[in-house]
């Protein structure tokens, strides 16, 4: 159980396996983001709720280029910004990881009422995220977004939902070597014998 994530490879029907790196990876993370203004200049003061959706292509095993889109639903519901970088994972535990990434994009709403200036933006994130199982994980983020051609700044916090897929060869009616990964579940049951406690 304690090498649950990790990868092998299993050199034939009764081969020995061994740890491997990972196949090419990708995620789509869909995510609720809460934008909370920092001294706002425009008319608009609240806070932005948006829903965002990105997605990243890992060209090594945990540095990644991404792209992602938001949209506002609450707050500022015509709120919409795109914005693309770079980022970098750190696995804490076979379950857990971090993240960190920095983007450039476009975004905002007329200047009267959120100041992103021209609409240029900056967005350094982090996440946290625990995996459920070897293609799902949830995370939780926080983030700096900020205009800087205009007076804008934003602290981000959210929810996000990842979908990780790899290019892995399939155990069934596969030629050895084939590339696998452990996984399992566990499962905790406690009995209470003690009622109106104080």
């Amino acid at each position: 159980y304690a090498r649950s994530g990790e990868t092998f490879v299993q050199s034939g029907p009764s081969g020995s396996s061994e740890t491997a790196g990972r196949a090419p990876e990708h995620m789509l993370s869909m995510g609720l983001d809460n934008y909370s203004q920092i001294d706002p200049e425009g008319s608009y003061k609240g806070r932005i709720h948006a829903v965002d959706l990105q997605f990243s292509r890992f060209v090594t095993k945990n540095s990644y280029w991404y792209f992602a889109f938001g949209v506002g639903y609450d707050g500022l519901p015509l709120y919409n910004q795109v914005v693309g970088g770079v980022g970098t994972r750190i696995a804490i535990s076979p379950r857990v990881n971090l993240y960190g990434q920095i983007g450039i994009g476009s975004g905002g709403y007329a200047p009267s009422l959120i100041d992103t200036g021209s609409g240029l933006l900056v967005y350094p994130k982090a996440t946290a995220e625990y995996m459920l199982n070897k293609n799902w994980g949830i995370g939780l983020t926080a983030g700096y977004l900020m205009a800087p051609d205009g007076t804008s700044e934003n602290l981000t916090f959210g929810a996000t939902l990842n979908y990780h897929f790899r290019a892995e060869d399939q155990i069934e009616n596969a030629s050895y070597p084939v590339e696998g990964t452990y996984a399992g579940y566990r499962f905790s049951v406690s009995h209470e014998t003690k009622f109106d406690m104080s």
